[in-house]
This record gives C-alpha cells, sequence and structure tokens, in this order.
C-alpha cells in the first residue's frame, strides 16, 4: 500500500515530536528520583531539573497546555502531568508539573487537577470519606474501583448513594494492608466541594508523601480536619494545601514537621472561617515561597509566627492580604534580605493598626505594589529604613490608607521606579507630604498619584520630580487641592 506524500510528512513530523519530548524527560533512576519536574509552554518542553525544586513560574501571556500525551508505565513506574493554576485580581501563576511515580503494593495512585475516573467521578456530590483498614466489598455500591498504583486490588473504593440526600454519596477507601498515601499526593482531595467529614485519616501511612500540594483546594464544605497523625517528615511542597476550605474553622496541625518544606504558598488562602492558627512548632529555615500563605484569612484576628525563620524566603507577595480582622502582627524578626516581591503584602488590612517591619530589608525587592493598599487603621508607618534603589513599582502602596496623618518617605530612592499611579491616592487624613527624596524620571504613570487626597495642602518637590517618558499624569490631583510641580517638563 502506497502512502501519500502528505501522509508520510505527517508521521515523520509526529515521529520528530515525540523524539524531542524524549530528550528532555529526566531518566528514572530509582527512589531518590520518584518526583521530578519537566515544563512546557505551547506543548514544547523549555526546561527541566533533576531536583525536587519549585515550579516555574510562566508569564501571563504563557499558555499551559495539558494536551501532550505521556506513555511512559510500566510495572514499576509511571508518568502523568499536573497543572497549578492561580488567578486572582492580583496575579497569575500556572505552572506545569511532570510527576514519576513509584509503584508500590497498598500505595494510593496519583490524583492529578483533572482526574475524574473511580471515586473522584463523583467528587463533585462525595459528602463524606471513610477510610477503612479491611477491603468489605459494599453490595449497595454503584461503583467498585481499583485505586491502587500497581493495579492489583489492594486499594479499593466504594461508592454509595446516601438514602437521606439521593444525589449525593459517601465514597470508601478500603485495605487490607497499611494504605500509603503516594509521594505525589497533590490534589488527593481537591474540588470535593461538598466534602463535609473524612473518617479514619489517621489509618494512612504519609511517611513517603514529598508533595501535599492542594491536597484539600476547594473542599468548601470541610469543617474540621484533625491531621494530628500525619507524618509529614518528607514532605516539601505545601503550597495550596487547604487553599479555600472556606467553612474550615478547626485544623489540628500542631505536630506537622515542616523541617523539609520549601513552599507554603497559598496555604491557608481562602481559610475565611479559621479564626486561630496554632504554628508554632512550623520549622520555615528552608521555605522560599511563601506568597499569599494567609491571603484571606479574613476571620484571623491575631497571628502567632515569631518561630518563623525567613531566611530563605524570596516571595511575600500577598502573604496576609486582605485579613480583614486582623489586628496585630508581629514581624519584627523577619529576615526578608532575599525577598524580591512585597506586592500586595498587607492589602486590605483594614483592622491592622501596628505592623512593626523595622527590621525588613528591603534592599533586594523590586515590587511594592499595593503594599498597604487598604489598611484603613494604620495611623503611622515607620520606613525610615526602607532600601527601595532596586524597586520599579510602587503604585497604589498607600492607596486608601486613610487614617494616616504623617508619612515620612524621605528616605525613598525611586530613581528605577516607573509606576507611581495611585501611590497616595485616598490618603484623605494626610495634610502635607515631602516629596524632595523622590525622582521621577523614569516614572511612565502618576494616574491619580494624589487622588482624593482632600485635606493634603502642601507637598515639597525636588529638581528631580519630573514629568518624563510621555508619562500618563490623568487626574493626578483628581479631589486634591495640594499645590502642584512647577518644573513639569
Amino acid at each position: 500500500m502506497k502512502i501519500g506524500f502528505s501522509k508520510k510528512i505527517l508521521i515523520i513530523g509526529i515521529l520528530l515530536f515525540l523524539s524531542m519530548i524524549t530528550l528532555y524527560f529526566p531518566k528514572k533512576e530509582g527512589k531518590e528520583k520518584n518526583l521530578e519536574y519537566a515544563y512546557f509552554i505551547n506543548n514544547e518542553p523549555i526546561y527541566e531539573m533533576p531536583s525536587k525544586e519549585s515550579g516555574l513560574t510562566l508569564s501571563k501571556e504563557s499558555n499551559c497546555n495539558n494536551g501532550i500525551t505521556i506513555k511512559w508505565d510500566d510495572e514499576n513506574w509511571s508518568a502523568l502531568i499536573n497543572f497549578e493554576n492561580y488567578i486572582s485580581s492580583e496575579s497569575q501563576r500556572t505552572t506545569c508539573y511532570l510527576y514519576f511515580e513509584e509503584k508500590q503494593e497498598g500505595m494510593l495512585r496519583v490524583i492529578n487537577s483533572t482526574t475524574n475516573d473511580g471515586m473522584w467521578e463523583y467528587k463533585e456530590s462525595i459528602t463524606k470519606i471513610i477510610i477503612q483498614k479491611e477491603i468489605k466489598p459494599i453490595e449497595n455500591a454503584i461503583l467498585e474501583y481499583d485505586e491502587s498504583t500497581k493495579k492489583d486490588k489492594s486499594i479499593m473504593s466504594y461508592i454509595v448513594e446516601n438514602e437521606s440526600a439521593p444525589s449525593t454519596y459517601t465514597a470508601y477507601l478500603q485495605s487490607n494492608k497499611e494504605l500509603f498515601l503516594n509521594p505525589n499526593s497533590s490534589f488527593l482531595f481537591m474540588n470535593l466541594e461538598n466534602l463535609e467529614s473524612i473518617e479514619g485519616l489517621e489509618t494512612i501511612n504519609t511517611s513517603k508523601v514529598t508533595n501535599m500540594s492542594f491536597m484539600f483546594n476547594n473542599c468548601y464544605k470541610l469543617n474540621t480536619l484533625n491531621l494530628s497523625s500525619f507524618n509529614t517528615s518528607n514532605v516539601e511542597n505545601m503550597s495550596g494545601m487547604f487553599w479555600n476550605c472556606k467553612q474550615l474553622s478547626n485544623l489540628n496541625i500542631l505536630h506537622f514537621n515542616t523541617e523539609k518544606v520549601t513552599n507554603m504558598s497559598y496555604m491557608f488562602s481562602g481559610c475565611n472561617n479559621i479564626s486561630t492558627l496554632d504554628l508554632k512548632n512550623f520549622k520555615t529555615e528552608n521555605v522560599t515561597e511563601m506568597h499569599g500563605m494567609f491571603h484571606e484569612c479574613s476571620n484571623l484576628k491575631t497571628l502567632d509566627i515569631h518561630t518563623f525563620i525567613t531566611t530563605n524566603v524570596t516571595d511575600m507577595n500577598s502573604m496576609f492580604s486582605r485579613c480583614s480582622n486582623l489586628t496585630n502582627v508581629d514581624l519584627s524578626h523577619f529576615n526578608t534580605e532575599k525577598v524580591t516581591n512585597m506586592s500586595w503584602m498587607f492589602l486590605m488590612c483594614e483592622l491592622l493598626n501596628t505592623i512593626d517591619i523595622s527590621n525588613f530589608n528591603t534592599g533586594n525587592v523590586t515590587n511594592m505594589k499595593g503594599m498597604f493598599w487598604g489598611c484603613k487603621s494604620l495611623n503611622e508607618l515607620n520606613l525610615a529604613h526602607f532600601n527601595t534603589q532596586n524597586v520599579s513599582d510602587i503604585s497604589s502602596m498607600f492607596q486608601d490608607c486613610v487614617n494616616l496623618t504623617s508619612l515620612n518617605i524621605n528616605n525613598f530612592n525611586t530613581i528605577n521606579v516607573t509606576d507611581m499611579e495611585f501611590l497616595f491616592s485616598g490618603c484623605n487624613n494626610l495634610t502635607t507630604l515631602d516629596l524632595r527624596s523622590l525622582n521621577t524620571r523614569k516614572v511612565t504613570t502618576m494616574y491619580q498619584m494624589f487622588g482624593n487626597c482632600n485635606k493634603l495642602v502642601e507637598i515639597l518637590y525636588n529638581n528631580d520630580f519630573v514629568h518624563a517618558n510621555n508619562a500618563n499624569i490623568e487626574n493626578m490631583f483628581l479631589n486634591c487641592p495640594a499645590n502642584k510641580p512647577t518644573n513639569f517638563t
């Protein structure tokens, strides 16, 4: 049979594509490398790391596509792609992971964000999970599924419809032997939006787990989680672990061992029913990512993190943002020497009346956008030690700090700043501002910089406060009676 020219070209193209992917895949070299990463943009492998590092953050314009087919499945190993996506008004992150899974008897299979077979076929309607130490087939089960990595029926799931609430279900997870969670247990209970309780968590073995990211993400109706039996000594990633557990009010993680954890980003984000968190045993020496860690914990009134060691943290973006009931947090011990991003750090912390940031080292920070935006109860800020020489964005930094009556930023070096829009907007109790330290020669936008500062009557400028680069100065003094700079060019 003759093959047409166009079909030949298609076949050659497919073979070339598959061979290219193979070149980029990490090698399987034993248990120490059972969790490795590869990265893709638009289906093209672009980056590879043979270590267990955090993922590559793609730009907002990048496309992380799950249309790649992975054919790697043998007796001891299999591979799959997982995706982490975070989108909010503040930022967008998309990360692709290629996970290698070691198969073991009595080990739960890997669940990713798109898993829709087995008990996860019913994830939107499961209200209860019961984990049991013995396999006992349930007669009225509407589904029976082998959930083990080896497909040897060492772990079985059964789905039973709830008599009291038709079209909702109880999921049974059973094993005759000790049930081991997979080293990659990210997304395990993710998107079980109607899950109200989990029984038997104390019977599972988590000692092999290295990744618990997004484990309970979007479990909206979970009220209580007792994880006192969890062995987290090998866990490296806890990002988004309890993200959007909106009704969670009781969380026992007192005994968590976090010595190896490097990523705690968005760990408690959206837990807006939790009023207290006991984190005194957390060890954070190895953590590099804390962005969004307490984002939208809107019911937290106090937060004791005096034991946190932040020596290696590089990102504190949105760390406490929208903690709208938080009144006090002591950060005097924070080492921020390696931090590059402090944008939105205290966004909308409306009741926060004092912030001790006297020891902050900001020499490497490039982004302070919206850092104190909406801190309506702050009446003073000590920024005398702030080093802003590398900062490019201070837009909205003090926006709507309505209780500030004075602000000393005489030490600010803005030689690299390009964005000052809304910088003081809504600070309607400021009467004077000394801006003689500000250099605006690289600034491209000052839109509503002093908007609605309706009590501001005097501003001191210097010769470097200029209108250059065709900067946007529209509504710069909207509803603000203060004197305008005379040397704009």
